[in-house]
């Protein structure tokens, strides 16, 4: 069985100066995640005023013109360390799960048109 070395005073107070700045550092991190998941919500909640919208039109819920023109619009605004291509892959998905609460209220209920409502 082998003694482990001590570890010098100095290094020791390295490695907890380093673990209270991560531990800062990632802080910040899940305040930013909070800040996402609202403007996720927040995001959603316009998509399914828009899926209401369409549904009541009989409009398609995808639209690939829309959502290349968001592609562009997204990648042209990145200045960041995100590459253009994996801001187009974070937006495939939010723009996928988009779609996906639009297709479920489709799917809910059926649409409400002026020709449903004449007769009440």
């Amino acid at each position: 069985m082998s003694i482990p070395e001590p570890r010098d005073e100095e290094s020791e107070r390295a490695r907890a100066g380093a673990a209270r700045e991560i531990d800062r550092l990632r802080e910040r991190i899940d305040d930013l995640d909070a800040q996402l998941v609202d403007l996720l919500n927040r995001r959603t909640e316009l998509a399914l005023a828009i899926g209401r919208v369409k549904r009541e039109h009989g409009l398609a819920v995808y639209c690939p013109e829309r959502e290349s023109a968001i592609f562009e619009r997204i990648c042209s605004l990145g200045t960041g360390p995100l590459a253009p291509a994996a801001l187009r892959r974070l937006f495939e998905r939010i723009l996928d799960e988009s779609r996906g609460v639009q297709r479920s209220l489709a799917a809910a209920d059926p649409p409400v048109t002026a020709q449903a409502t004449r007769g009440t």
